[in-house]
């Protein structure tokens, strides 16, 4: 997709729930994932959705209160909920759901916080969690 090049942010931001960053190199995005941080401490919160990608999102709104969210919408506790994700900005979502699932080639870090890692992207391990979370039931 070709971005759209303005001048002017100022009409875009009032409505934005993200902003997000990309780059080629990941130890670069990595090391303004930390200078975000700190540059943005209490008034947003900056974290990668991927190596090439860095999420910008308001103070307190994240995966984990999209999880709560959804779950009020449909009046069920947010603990009846599973979530299936492979990077830090995941993590939120784990912490609200019941039940979680880190994907097999997610970092350590995530899979020890998940309830249950599922196999590879390339391996199905999405379809295999979901083949999980309907015998749950």
């Amino acid at each position: 997709m070709n971005p759209d090049i303005v001048s002017d942010l100022g009409e875009f931001t009032n409505d934005a729930c993200k902003i997000v960053g990309v780059s080629a190199d990941p130890d670069k995005l990595a090391r303004c994932e930390i200078d975000m941080r700190t540059t943005l401490a209490g008034q947003a919160s900056a974290i990668r959705s991927q190596s090439y990608y860095l999420d910008v999102t308001p103070a307190g709104q994240d995966k984990g209160t999209f999880v709560e969210m959804m779950a009020k919408r449909l009046g069920i506790s947010p603990r009846n909920v599973a979530t299936i994700g492979d990077m830090r900005n995941d993590l939120a979502m784990f912490r609200k759901s019941g039940l979680s699932f880190a994907m097999g080639n997610a970092d350590d870090d995530v899979k020890a916080r998940a309830t249950y890692v599922t196999d590879t992207d390339e391996n199905d391990g999405f379809a295999k969690a979901i083949d999980r979370i309907i015998a749950f039931r």
